[in-house]
This record gives structure tokens, sequence and C-alpha cells, in this order.
């Protein structure tokens, strides 16, 4: 397992506390009586449920796979359930046989379903975050409903417990021995449980991964040595506890967080560390410019050198360059390698000197034109490609601020799939109209997997869409652009509203055709124009059909 940091230190020393109080209160609860003995009872029930409530929030915020947090969420409201019931069971119902009996029964609820669920979570683990469970892998749940069928008609067969009255009295705490279908369905269990561990094991992919999962075994090493000593009704086992819900679910919540903390299931910790290891060059200060965080290869910086970023960026002897910009809480310091263009300064430099001691002045100047001319073309590119970004440069800088400002964790990471969109797009309009530049064409393959990058994206932000291209020739930058930007424009439109899309690209007669089919909350009527036509026949659906004035390719 990863060495526990203080945080997860006092998180475990609050845990074993807790247990702790409530085991002294079950053993005080034996030694007093009426109403005393009741509040002792009640109050260590409240602790563990209270306890499994707890872990399911941390749950919900660690586990960032869809299908996987869901499963998890689900085994601890079962976990929650199993407490409420036999609290129920032993303190609410005291002295109705029949209730008291049933409710025993309801134990199997999660005892039998909380093993498929974690097969299943285990499933999710290394796929993609709207990853959703196969069909199949639910056929799991079928034995598991059979079972509890089963066992909720006991009274009927006897083939779970049997009772040596013909029925089970005396608050439920009355003699019974175990039938043919009780063994069977722990078997069961027990399968599913080596078949969790077996799946995770097999699917992580983090070093040591055969020491890692050896907390989660001894845990269900411990659980089933429990289990054999509580069938036996044995003297060890009243050494322990007698109380069979609290520890398997105690021991439950142990197998799921030590894989969690071993790194078999993906959860979202460690941002310091990974911060810390990055080859970012960077570093975190409060307003006081004290040191919150800082990157292995970021170098050490005097309070003069932070200041004087703030204002400007400063340039070290050694060709880096220190930014700075405001975040929540303090500032963030970057630095940058900018030496290959002060080497290509300083050659500059050299070369004009030497050129006007050798009289080669015609020489120089045509270079210098060359030189100039190149620099005219790169500002013309750099130009161009500011104009075109700049809308969405804007929207970064909002989305970033939103996401800055946000405190919900499921609004955050839809701001930063959000962010993903905007970079693409800025991303590949800037490939297209390099390429341009460079071959005076844009291949169908090239608009490709412009819209294939996009689209990935899109699916980040919980869009869901595909497209389809049929240029059978090369088209005209210009023709790209206005293709991609308007595609580009309608996403942005309908920004939050967005469900769904469909894009296609078309040769026409008259020259290249888009068509866009999109659901989603937006002003479609916004885009209709000359070269814009908009039907909105389908009160689901909204198609746009965009004619660019770009011509062939030259």
């Amino acid at each position: 397992m990863e060495k526990l940091n203080s945080r997860d230190m006092r998180d475990l020393a609050a845990a074993a506390l807790l247990v702790a109080f409530a085991v002294f209160l079950r053993q005080f609860s034996f030694r007093t009586s009426g109403i005393v003995s009741l509040a002792a009872s009640l109050i260590r029930s409240l602790i563990y449920i209270g306890m499994t409530f707890a872990w399911s929030v941390s749950i919900s915020r660690r586990i960032l796979q869809k299908s996987a947090r869901r499963c998890l969420l689900t085994i601890a409201g079962l976990l929650i359930f199993w407490l409420c019931v036999r609290t129920c069971k032993y303190f609410l119902f005291d002295g109705m046989d029949t209730v008291v009996r049933y409710c025993w029964y309801c134990f199997y609820f999660p005892m039998l379903l909380i093993p498929p669920l974690a097969i299943c979570a285990a499933e999710c683990m290394g796929r993609p975050e709207d990853y959703v469970v196969p069909r199949q892998m639910k056929l799991l749940f079928l034995p598991a409903l059979v079972m509890i069928s089963i066992v909720l008609t006991n009274d009927l067969h006897q083939k779970v417990f049997a009772f040596s009255g013909g029925i089970l009295t005396h608050g439920g705490n009355g003699s019974y021995s175990y039938g043919p279908a009780y063994f069977v369905i722990i078997s069961w269990i027990i399968l599913q449980l080596i078949a969790f561990l077996i799946i995770l094991g097999r699917k992580s992919r983090i070093p040591g991964r055969t020491r890692r999962i050896a907390a989660p075994f001894v845990s269900l090493i411990f659980g089933l040595a429990y289990a054999v000593f509580y069938i036996c009704e044995t003297t060890f086992h009243w050494h322990i506890s007698t109380d069979m819900t609290v520890v398997f679910c105690l021991l439950t919540v142990s197998i799921v967080d030590a894989c969690m903390r071993s790194g078999m299931i993906p959860s979202n910790r460690y941002y310091k560390e990974m911060f810390r290891t990055s080859k970012l060059r960077a570093r975190i200060v409060d307003p006081d410019n004290r040191l919150y965080l800082a990157s292995a290869d970021a170098r050490p910086l005097s309070e003069e050198t932070i200041n004087a970023a703030k204002e400007a960026p400063v340039i070290f002897d050694d060709g880096m360059r220190l930014s700075s910009a405001p975040v929540r809480g303090g500032r963030v310091l970057w630095e940058e390698d900018i030496s290959e263009l002060l080497d290509i300064l300083e050659r500059l430099s050299e070369h004009k000197e030497t050129l006007e001691n050798d009289n080669l002045v015609s020489e120089a100047n045509y270079r210098k034109e060359r030189a100039v001319h190149a620099l005219r073309e790169k500002n013309r590119l750099y130009d161009q490609m500011r104009q075109m970004s700049a809308d969405q440069l804007a929207l970064s800088g909002r989305i970033l601020e939103a996401y800055l400002n946000s405190g919900d964790d499921e609004d955050r990471r839809r701001l930063l799939a959000g962010l993903v969109v905007v970079g693409t797009s800025v991303k590949r309009k800037n490939n297209l109209i390099f390429s341009g530049e460079q071959y005076g064409s844009i291949s169908g393959q090239e608009l490709e997997q412009c819209f294939d990058d996009y689209f990935r994206a899109l699916r980040l932000y919980g869009a869901r869409g595909g497209f389809y291209l049929n240029l059978k020739k090369p088209v005209c930058p210009k023709t790209a652009l206005e293709i991609f930007t308007f595609f580009e424009s309608v996403i942005e439109a309908y920004a939050g509203g967005l469900e769904s899309v469909l894009l296609r690209v078309l040769d026409t007669d008259t020259g290249a055709a888009v068509c866009v089919d999109i659901s989603g909350d937006a002003n479609y009527q916004s885009f209709s124009s000359d070269r814009v036509t908009v039907n909105t026949e389908d009160p689901q659906c909204c198609t746009l059909l965009f004619r660019p004035e770009g011509g062939p390719a030259g």
C-alpha cells in the first residue's frame, strides 16, 4: 500500500476510536439493564451507521468512474440497510418472533447483493469514465435473487435454517441448525469475493501488484475465518464479537477502502504528490509569497524574484523565462525554456556584426530582408491564429474562472471537460492554418482527424455524437476553416444544453455541404442566414444546412 499521509492517519485513528468506543458500549450494555442498556446499544448502532454513511460520502468524492462509483455507493447503501435492519431486529421488535425472524432473513439482501456489485465495480476499473457495465454482467444478480427468495421462504422448507421446534421463537435466539442451502449461499458469496479481488489484481497496472493486493486479501481471510468460527459457534468468536452484522460491515468497508488506498481501485487522491513529481517546473505561493507547492524541477526563488515576476516575466541566465498568474488563494509561477530563441537572436546579432565588418552590406541586407520576411510571415500567421482563437481564449478564461469559483465537484468536472473542448478547438484550427500554409489544401483525412479529436473532447463533456465525411478531393484552407468554425460556433451556442449531435460533410455539385443534426437547448434561429438553412420539423432535433463560400483547392 501507499504510505499513509497525515490526513489518512487522522481518519484511521478516528475510525479506530469510534469502533473502540462502540465495543466499550457493547460491554457496558451487557453489564447494565433497562433504559441505560438500550441507550448504549442504540448509540453503538448509530456510530456504525454514521461511520458507514461517512464512508459513502468519501466514496462519492474519491471515485471518478461513474459506473464504479454507482456500484460502490449501492454497496454502502446496502450496508446501512443491513445495520438498520439489525437495529430494528434487536431493539424495536424484541419479543415479536415473526417480525424478528424476517428481519434476520432480510440480512441476506446485502449479503447476496454486495458481492455481484463488487464484481461489477471491479469490471469498471481501467475503463473510460462514461463506461457502462455490460448486460451480461448483470446476470450475476439472478442467482442472488433466487437465493434471497429461498431465504425468505425458509419457514416453508427450512433448507437454509432448520429449527428444532418447527419455527424459531424466543426473540430470534432459539436453537437452530444450518441446512444445505445455507452452505451453498455462503460458498457463492465467498467465490464472488475472491473473484472480485482476482479481477482487481489482474487489472492493476501499478508497481508491486502482488504486494499491494495483500491488505485486501488479509481482510478477506479474516472474514472467512470469522465466518467459520461463527458457524461452528466456537468460543474464539465470542472473544472477538458475536455481532456478525457489524463485523462483516466493517470488513466490507476495510476491503474496499484497502483496494482504494493501494491503488487497485483508482481514486481521486494524491494531487500534491502528482504536482511535486511532475516536470512542470512550477510552484504555487500564497499572497505573502510563502511556498505552498512546488514541482521537483522548480528552482528556488527569492521574494524579490517573485515580486518581479508579478510585474513582468523574468528571464534567467540559463534561458528560462519565469511567468506568473494569479489563482485563488495565491499565485502560480512557472518556467519556460526560451534558450533556443535567445540563441537565434544572439546569432543574428553576431552575423550582423560580421557582415558589417566584412563590408558585405548587400548580403547582409538580403539576409535581413529574408529574416524580416520570415518574421512577417510568422507574425501574419500568429495574428491570424490569434484572431481566429480570440473568442475561444476569452471563453477559456471564463471557464477557468468559473472552475476556480465553483465548489461543486460535478460542476468542476464539467467545466474541465468544457475547457478540453475549447482547447481542442483552438489546437485543431491552428493545425488547419498551418496545413493550409504548407500544402495549399486540406485533405479529407486531415479534416477527419480534426473532427475525431473534437468529438472525443465532446464525449468527455457528456455529449453523444458522431460525424461522417465524404470528401472525394481536398478542399481549400478557407473552406476547411469555414466548416470547422461553423460547427464550433454551433457547439458553443448549445453550451450546457447540448445532448447529441451528428455532423455530415458531403461533396455536392456546387461544392461542399455541411449538415448538422443537433438536439439540445439553444436559439437555433440565430444561425439562419443566406448560407444556413434551419429545419425544425422534428421537435427533438434541429437540422442546420451550411454551404461554405470557399472554392476548390488551388
